[in-house]
């Protein structure tokens, strides 16, 4: 959660089995009004593993305030996420000191 959101309750614990029931670990909380389809450039369809016609079906959510639980989903996601940092700033390291 950024510096944005404010709590109205200190009691989590409603979130926190939130993101244990679903599975996933991860709770968001600022709907946008909108579905992913209206928000995607539609060239994009070719990198992300969803279709046009899936995305209308998907709200889009807002990242200002997401509860993250550590799950074996969340886990695998980090991984990716760090794997990938690691090959940008490689590639930024290579530009800069070729």
């Amino acid at each position: 959660m950024d510096t944005s959101v404010r709590m109205l309750k200190s009691d989590l614990s409603q979130v926190f089995d939130q993101a244990s029931t679903t599975g996933r670990g991860v709770v968001m909380f600022d709907v946008t009004g909108h579905n992913i389809f209206m928000a995607t450039h539609p060239d994009m369809y070719r990198y992300l593993p969803i279709t046009k016609e899936s995305a209308v079906d998907v709200d889009m959510h807002g990242a200002n305030a997401i509860f993250i639980r550590r799950s074996k989903q969340v886990s695998i996601i980090f991984f990716s996420f760090m794997h990938s940092l690691f090959f940008f700033f490689r590639a930024m390291y290579d530009l800069i000191t070729a």
